[in-house]
């Protein structure tokens, strides 16, 4: 949705497309992944939005004893100015806050807000642009057809709602292909044969 408006388009886009684009979405959050020394208990953690990060979740259990490794996190904030993702000390502050004795060992993340092919990370629409845009933005512009997790009806912003938005647009797509090659009635088969057309 960020990006379409940079895009030049022949005919150009529709105005309600091109004025989402100019808008642009309100995600411009952080992800980071986190890789900790100790092994943690399953971990579930969910603070408010003034917090750096306010989603943190166990994706690898660590191991004590003879296969001792640390466990991984992923980590969600909505401000990326409130936390280095690539700071491993700076990570290892904000997550002492939820569990006090942690050390991090590694962080990496990257950040999509800056990403010139992206302009933002998952899509979180303002208000009002769902029912202004969001059936504009769906729409074919010629044959050029559109689908992405940031137009999807259900999970918006994740790959399911890419997987949705894609699958919908292939059907669309099938769709107006086969109406193209359906075989012609007699009638009309008589009238494209009186033509010279086949």
């Amino acid at each position: 949705m960020n990006l379409l408006a940079s895009i030049e388009f022949h005919p150009a886009l529709d105005a309600d497309k091109l004025s989402a684009s100019r808008e642009r979405h309100a995600a411009a959050g952080v992800k980071v992944y986190i890789k900790v020394r100790d092994a943690l208990p399953a971990t579930a953690i969910f603070a408010g939005e003034s917090e750096p990060l306010s989603s943190i979740f166990e994706m690898k259990q660590g191991a004590t004893g003879a296969e001792h490794h640390g466990s991984e996190l992923v980590a969600f904030g909505v401000d990326p100015t409130k936390v280095d993702i690539h700071d491993r000390a700076a990570v290892q502050e904000v997550l002492r806050r939820f569990l006090p004795d942690v050390s991090v060992e590694q962080v990496i993340g990257y950040e999509w807000h800056l990403d010139p092919y992206s302009l933002g990370t998952w899509c979180v629409l303002r208000k009002g642009q769902m029912t202004r845009y969001l059936e504009a933005l769906r729409e074919p512009h010629g044959n050029v057809h559109f689908a992405g997790g940031d137009l999807a009806l259900g999970w918006r912003g994740f790959i399911d709602g890419a997987i949705e938005s894609g699958n919908r647009a292939a059907h669309h797509l099938i769709a107006r292909l086969e109406a193209r090659s359906r075989p012609l009635g007699p009638v009309a088969r008589q009238e494209a044969d009186s033509t010279g057309r086949s």
